[in-house]
């Protein structure tokens, strides 16, 4: 991809996936376990409740987490350009392994 996303592109696909299948109670707590996981789990919200998971609304959802990444860390996350992430950095961000 000439947008360097393919990291990203799948955290989120994976996530939305497990998101989706999950209960409530899940979701409430998922979505407290940092500000990366409470923005996916709204973008994750409004997929659903509009009609369903489509490329479009994952390709919001990764965005939005690529520019939070970005503005926290920009040297980790780099947002332009030809340089990629590696997939756990940014599992590591959503998901504190403190937590896990």
């Amino acid at each position: 991809s000439s947008n360097w996303s393919c990291a990203y592109d799948a955290v989120v696909t994976c996530l939305a996936a497990m998101y989706k299948e999950q209960p409530d109670s899940w979701r409430n707590s998922w979505r407290n376990e940092s500000a990366a996981a409470q923005l996916l789990a709204i973008d994750f919200n409004t997929a659903l409740s509009s009609a369903g998971f489509r490329a479009s609304s994952l390709d919001d959802a990764r965005d939005h987490m690529r520019d939070l990444l970005y503005a926290a860390n920009p040297s980790l996350f780099p947002r332009y350009g030809a340089v990629g992430t590696a997939a756990v950095d940014i599992l590591d961000v959503i998901a504190p392994r403190e937590l896990r």
